[in-house]
């Protein structure tokens, strides 16, 4: 066969040559930008990392409310109802929440240290309390909007104080998850391959019942994190304001849907807010928009059973997809009440 030819300055590449040398640059890059990114530690095991830090400015909101272009975007028309009961069991697998935050008061049920349950729950990193507040921040007239402030949180520690988790800490989490019976599990960390203890515990999960939400992960556009990537588990990738996914914190292949995840202000540890970035913050939107589809829906997926009720929601969750673009980024499109 015929080898095609490119001609590079005073030389010539063979083009499979060439495409194997780019492909290997390519990799190399992805790596490193990954780790960078991610800020992944080695501990010679088998890591889950946060998703996005705080990396901008503190704002002060003591004297407002402040509604994000985000909590706008998903909810325009929404209104609470009183005959439905929001009180959904929402768990949050992340570094912990400072529930002594002022938009976060009352709205932690349980903790639980799944690295070592001897030990504090508190938030040494930011980033539980971070999604915490996306989801279910109060309604005080003062700070931000959580898309569920209803929602009876439940705090799964497994994230250390610089943001990493061992697989066996979040498998021991997700365990505890199902013997509390929580509703709903959001998971906004990334492991970049697949791990066959993590899947089965997700797989028992979901076979409980319970809803999982996952952050595509922050992978230039080039693949998307488990557990996200397991069928079953909803898999969310996050755009910028004007819709369109930003590379620089998205993943791809594996999507289910999409929501913001660019400049979103919210909760951090200390009663202060700072505005975050990337898929961990798209995933707690869609973990807020899930509490209210299954509230709204309550009757009719009480009388379903496990897996069930878990595809019965992600139907329901895709019927108020708009979509946006190719699949492998977007999904079926972005959630909108």
């Amino acid at each position: 066969m015929r080898i095609t030819k490119f001609r590079v300055l005073n030389g010539e590449i063979d083009i499979k040559r060439l495409f194997i040398l780019t492909a290997l640059i390519l990799t190399v890059v992805a790596a490193y930008y990954f780790i960078s990114k991610c800020s992944m530690k080695s501990t010679g095991s088998e890591e889950l990392v946060a998703i996005s830090k705080a990396d901008r400015e503190d704002l002060d909101v003591s004297k407002r409310e402040y509604s994000s272009w985000a909590y706008r975007a998903l909810l325009d028309d929404f209104t609470f109802r009183k005959d439905i009961n929001y009180q959904l069991k929402i768990a949050i697998l992340d570094s912990g929440i400072d529930g002594n935050h002022p938009d976060l008061a009352g709205r932690i049920k349980k903790e639980y240290n799944a690295i070592d349950n001897h030990n504090s729950v508190k938030d040494e990193f930011g980033h539980g309390t971070a999604v915490a507040g996306i989801i279910a921040a109060n309604h005080n007239d003062k700070g931000i909007k959580g898309i569920n402030p209803l929602a009876a949180i439940y705090s799964v520690k497994v994230s250390n104080g610089k943001g990493v988790s061992e697989v066996a800490s979040l498998v021991r989490g997700i365990e505890w998850c199902i013997k509390e019976k929580v509703h709903i599990m959001n998971i906004s960390l990334g492991l970049s391959r697949n791990s066959e203890e993590l899947k089965r515990a997700i797989n028992k999960a979901i076979k409980a019942g319970i809803v999982v939400v996952a952050a595509a992960g922050n992978n230039y556009m080039t693949w998307t994190d488990y557990p996200a990537q397991y069928p079953k588990v909803i898999s969310v990738n996050a755009v910028k304001h004007d819709y369109a996914v930003d590379e620089t914190y998205a993943g791809y292949g594996k999507i289910d849907v999409a929501a913001p995840g660019e400049a979103i202000l919210t909760t951090v540890p200390g009663g202060g807010y700072k505005v975050f970035s990337g898929t961990s913050i798209a995933t707690a939107y869609i973990t807020g928009m899930v509490s209210l589809i299954m509230s709204e829906n309550e009757a009719k997926l009480r009388s379903m059973e496990g897996e069930s009720r878990v595809d019965e929601t992600l139907s329901l969750l895709k019927r108020k997809a708009i979509p946006l673009g190719e699949e492998k980024s977007y999904g079926m499109g972005f959630v909108k009440y």
